[in-house]
């Protein structure tokens, strides 16, 4: 449509490499770990707040299974959209570790105020410190657009302690804003690292 076939080739032998580098790795590491994993989507009701899980098929889960965690939410959504749950369903899951999505960049908010309330301090999950925000520039990292390779990434890193490095997850991030979307980087660290510069903590 743009006239840009050979950049469309570039960025898709790109995102390839990028997928195989990763995939590779997490193979490497398989039967080391199999975290249980939990995604919600938290959003406000009320003035409380509501939790949501992604269907079986959908991206948010076939990128737990790739990254080499187990999605304990898989066969309790075979629906077409989020669904919503309630704790009793959360706390039965016990997961190992789970991720919080909030699509208007308040998920590390939101875990803030979950770990000062009595019923999730309960969780298996918060007592070993292990609920993350999904990271999130101007838009969530769990959405099918460019930046999903990136939610990969992190991802694997978060579920495979030690394969990746804090700093080769950093040079993966700033390589991807460069290449594909042709951003600075100057203006990378001014206006995209300020906003995820928590996900390597």
């Amino acid at each position: 449509m743009l006239d840009e076939e050979k950049r469309g080739d570039e960025l898709t032998s790109s995102y390839k490499m990028l997928f195989n580098k990763i995939s590779e790795k997490i193979n490497s590491n398989k039967g080391k770990t199999n975290s249980s994993v939990l995604i919600l989507q938290a959003s406000s009701e009320d003035q409380k707040y509501a939790f949501s899980i992604p269907a079986a098929n959908w991206l948010q889960t076939d990128l737990v299974k790739k990254a080499g965690g187990n999605p304990v939410w898989q066969e309790a959504n075979q629906a077409g959209s989020w669904v919503q749950i309630n704790i009793e369903q959360i706390s039965a899951w016990e997961a190992d570790q789970i991720f919080i999505v909030n699509y208007q960049g308040e998920a590390n908010k939101i875990i803030s105020n979950l770990k000062n309330d009595p019923v999730w301090s309960n969780l298996k999950s918060s007592q070993t410190e292990n609920i993350y925000a999904f990271p999130y520039d101007y838009q969530s990292w769990d959405q099918p657009d460019p930046r999903w390779i990136l939610g990969y990434s992190w991802l694997a890193y978060s579920l495979n302690p030690g394969v990746f490095s804090a700093d080769e997850l950093e040079s993966e991030i700033l390589t991807f804003y460069e290449n594909f979307f042709l951003l600075e980087k100057n203006l990378i660290q001014a206006n995209i690292s300020p906003r995820i510069r928590n996900i390597l903590e």
